[in-house]
């Protein structure tokens, strides 16, 4: 298992933070997600061989504001 830390923007409240841990967890190949709204980072713990973060960090910051 690997473990990733996401920074995150515009998290206010514990329902964004619930919606986008189980977005995460949606992902095949994520173990565990875990998100700060006042530290604005999501923590990930994954399978390497399964997912690659490099892809969803992609996509997160591609649909960044919309």
């Amino acid at each position: 298992m690997e473990n990733a830390t996401l920074k995150l923007r515009g998290v206010s409240c514990a329902a964004c933070a619930s919606n986008i841990e189980e977005a995460i967890r949606s992902i095949s190949g994520v173990e565990a997600c875990s998100v700060n709204f006042g530290a604005e980072q999501a923590s990930v713990t994954y399978d390497s061989g399964k997912t690659d973060s490099r892809i969803w960090v992609d996509e997160r910051e591609g649909n960044e504001g919309k």
